[in-house]
């Protein structure tokens, strides 16, 4: 009985687990941590098919913001964007629309590449 009733706790937590909320968002335009919640959807024109390193430079040492990430998206013809923060582990797979921006600490732009 002790045994049924422990199978029966352990399905149910799973369950439990297993049935929150899963929202997918496109494209999104991710801030970093200290500026809040990812903002609406950010999409390049629709002429625009790779991202573009060229003129990318200009942001160095700029605050990494919303509006600066929109400039920064508009500029390299990215069609998302990924902040990473000082020691933050990402993944190394190629995505030529996305543009990733390393950030230094104080959320200041410390470099920027497409991929």
């Amino acid at each position: 009985m002790i045994k049924f009733l422990s199978t029966a706790a352990l399905a149910l937590v799973l369950t439990a687990c297993g049935s929150g909320n899963s929202r997918t968002v496109t494209n999104p335009l991710i801030l970093p941590p200290a500026y809040g919640t990812p903002s609406q959807p950010v999409q390049a024109s629709a002429s625009t098919r790779e991202c573009s390193n060229s003129g990318l430079d200009r942001f160095r040492g700029q605050p990494g913001t919303s509006a600066t990430g929109s400039e920064m998206l508009r500029v390299s013809g990215a069609q998302t964007i990924r902040w990473v923060q000082p020691g933050q582990a990402v993944t190394m797979d190629f995505s030529p629309q996305r543009l990733t921006v390393y950030l230094a600490k104080g959320s200041v732009i410390d470099r920027a590449n497409c991929g």
